[in-house]
């Protein structure tokens, strides 16, 4: 096997978030807010990391109601809380989640 003269990094497509486990969270700097994605007319958030890689989110009900009061800028963080069977027959489980942003008049705190 060669080594690789450079470090190689995709960009533009960025990596889709998937929730499997209770407790999964991405966390980060909301950079952007699309809206009329895909087949379904979904929107996207997709979120800057600390080290750089960009996340993006299919938006839910859950969340879409969430992000009304996000902004871009904010910094954030998503918590999957699992699942719970859906209202309507027929349809997939609703995804629960808790969305939390920064306090942007508090000092961030410093964990060691």
């Amino acid at each position: 096997m060669t080594k690789e003269k450079y470090n190689w990094k995709e960009v533009g497509a960025g990596l889709y978030k998937s929730w499997g486990e209770v407790g999964d969270m991405v966390e980060g700097e909301l950079i952007e807010k699309l809206e009329g994605q895909g087949n379904f007319n979904s929107r996207v958030y997709s979120i800057k990391q600390e080290n750089g890689d960009v996340i993006k989110v299919n938006g839910t009900a859950v969340l879409d109601s969430r992000f009304t009061t996000i902004g871009v800028g904010d910094i954030i963080r998503i918590v999957f809380n699992g699942t719970q069977p859906s209202k309507a027959p027929g349809r997939n489980d609703t995804k629960l989640f808790s969305v939390f942003v920064t306090d942007p008049a508090e000092e961030p705190s410093v964990q060691e």
